[in-house]
């Protein structure tokens, strides 16, 4: 009932990423996802923090006014 972390792990090729873009497709359907950032060994700019914080700025500008005029404010 409350907002949380969903952490999921297993080993390689278990289908983590499938069930993690699965449930955030289902959350922003419902109009209840705020941000996702997904990391991938394969993709450079999935593979660190560099671009985390950005993306979740960004994403959190989109759904909300209140953090927009915040993340404009930092920037």
């Amino acid at each position: 009932p409350e907002p949380g972390i969903l952490w999921l792990s297993g080993e390689s090729g278990s289908g983590k990423s499938s069930v993690a873009h699965t449930f955030a497709d289902s959350l922003h359907s419902k109009g209840k996802l705020a941000v996702t950032f997904f990391f991938s060994r394969k993709d450079i700019d999935r593979r660190n923090l560099n671009r985390f914080f950005v993306t979740i700025g960004y994403q959190l500008g989109l759904a909300h006014p209140r953090a927009r005029e915040v993340v404009i404010k930092a920037i």
